[in-house]
């Protein structure tokens, strides 16, 4: 059947041993198979991003050129050894435009029309559920590697998370809150009214009251937030008087309200935000606003870097090797050349599973593959793939304490992977 005329033609991007040019794609989600008939002849991947528009355009950037750089790490090492045969590593390319609808129609174009059987699931949470259903339905597996609660996680359904659950986000924080400063008691929770922040809001609250803190101030504010609707919430925020003050969003709503919370003096000891300070365009956007400012992340560059352990079995590029190529990546996407952050990372080591996985079953079926990826206990740069198959859950996934300090991100907490000395109290507001 020919693929509907409202859907652009999709357009075959490869990248093959030692080729130097990396290739252009948006960023959201990727979808894997292997091309039928006789010996295997590569493993496609296939991509349905957010590249034009969207609300989590910055880091789906990130995450692409990511993935992009572990696709060329395996071809520019030969390929995935399946069953005795190196198989190539190849691209495909759509635009969801930031739309769920799009992504859906696109997975289902894929599923049927390109034979698609693996997808590493849109980094965006707002069109993460909607594109897990819609694989579901064809039968696809998903590879959860952007920001998504436990729920997502469905072994039945053949969907996988391979980071931490959105809802243990800000546990590190109140814990190094708690270890630093245990008379900061006082937290003021806000977060974008959809149901991704609003889970992990819950979530965070909850974990909040269990450790003593005294939630002074708990709000919602539209995801369309205007000016006047976050300087009405850098008020609230004010007049609570917290000690510690969590925002959950995304990449803009987190830029405005730190310029509301400067333009009103909103002040707290401790400020913590997800997602937005992970890209490096929220220090281009606020420069020294930034500083200080807390968040949660999977992984970064400036942290204690992974090493082997007993009873992981090493994979993929170094920390250093990885750099580069997503240096290049981001440099043939014609984005600024950049520090990757956690969704860089994380979709990284996604591609790195699939490639590992299959291999490991010796077969590009899907359903090998995914069965595959239950076993496989790998160590890579990114941290480790160690699956709990009741669950769909890591076993080994540690959420890490990130700052802006001096107009670089740094790991801060744990003190095991620590790479620099926490800042706190918030400086307050440069004048």
């Amino acid at each position: 059947m020919a693929a509907p005329a409202r859907l652009p033609v999709s357009r075959t991007l490869a990248v093959v041993a030692g080729a130097a040019a990396l290739l252009v794609l948006g960023a959201a989600a990727l979808l894997i198979t292997g091309l039928g008939g006789g010996e295997p002849e590569e493993l496609l991947i296939g991509g349905v991003f957010s590249l034009s528009s969207g609300t989590s355009v910055e880091t789906c950037e990130q995450a692409l050129a990511g993935a992009m750089a572990a696709v060329e790490w395996l071809n520019s090492n030969g390929g995935v050894n399946v069953g005795g045969s190196k198989v190539t590593v190849k691209l495909l390319q759509e635009d969801d435009k930031g739309d769920p609808a799009n992504a859906v129609r696109l997975i289902e174009y894929m599923a049927r029309q390109r034979g698609v059987g693996i997808m590493l699931a849109p980094c965006d949470p707002g069109i993460l559920v909607d594109a897990v259903e819609a694989a579901r339905e064809y039968g696809v597996v998903s590879v959860v590697y952007g920001d998504a609660p436990a729920g997502v996680a469905n072994p039945e359904g053949k969907t996988l998370l391979v980071g931490a659950p959105a809802e243990e986000y800000f546990t590190p924080v109140l814990e190094m809150v708690s270890i630093l400063d245990i008379q900061s008691r006082n937290l003021a929770i806000v977060y974008q009214d959809t149901e991704f922040a609003a889970a992990v809001a819950e979530a965070t609250r909850n974990r909040a009251v269990e450790q003593g803190f005294v939630v002074v101030l708990y709000s919602a504010y539209p995801p369309q937030a205007s000016e006047e609707d976050l300087g009405a919430l850098a008020l609230r925020l004010q007049a609570s008087n917290p000690d510690v003050i969590i925002a959950i969003g995304g990449f803009r709503d987190g830029v405005e309200l730190v310029r509301a919370m400067s333009s009103y003096g909103v002040e707290a000891k401790f400020i913590a935000m997800a997602v937005a300070p992970s890209v490096p365009e929220f220090y281009d956007e606020l420069g020294a606003l930034s500083q200080a400012i807390l968040y949660p992340t999977l992984w970064e560059l400036a942290s204690k870097p992974y090493t082997a352990a007993e009873g992981y079995e090493w994979f993929g590029p170094s920390r250093e090797e990885f750099y580069s190529l997503f240096r290049e990546a981001m440099e043939s996407l014609g984005h600024p050349v950049s520090e990757p952050g956690y969704h860089a990372a994380m979709a990284a080591l996604a591609v790195l599973a699939v490639a590992k996985a299959a291999e490991d079953a010796g077969s590009l079926d899907p359903d090998a593959i995914y069965e595959s990826l239950k076993n496989i206990k790998i160590m890579t740069f990114a941290g480790p793939f160690d699956l709990d198959p009741q669950t769909g859950l890591q076993n080994e996934r540690e959420v890490l304490v990130g700052q802006w300090i001096n107009g670089r991100r740094f790991t801060v907490w744990p003190v095991g992977q620590a790479y620099a000395t926490p800042v706190y109290p918030h400086p307050g507001w440069p004048g």
